[in-house]
């Protein structure tokens, strides 16, 4: 069985991302979506990601507060 792609996607609402999770998800991968940093975090600490897609400009402009949890 091929292991799918986790895909978490960080944006204002699942419609700003909704094309984006269509193409995504028909090319095989599994989108989980996240409307806030904070929700992104929380995601990032419950589950293994292959990459994160994020329409929001980070602090610092850095994704290392991701992996602190």
């Amino acid at each position: 069985m091929e292991q799918r792609t986790e895909i978490p996607l960080v944006g204002e609402t699942t419609q700003s991302c909704l094309q984006l999770m269509q193409w995504l998800e028909s090319r095989g991968c599994r989108c989980h979506f996240a409307s806030s940093c904070k929700d992104a975090c929380r995601l990032v600490s419950d589950m293994r990601f292959d990459f994160v897609l994020s329409h929001f400009e980070l602090p610092e402009r850095s994704a290392f507060r991701f992996f602190q949890s």
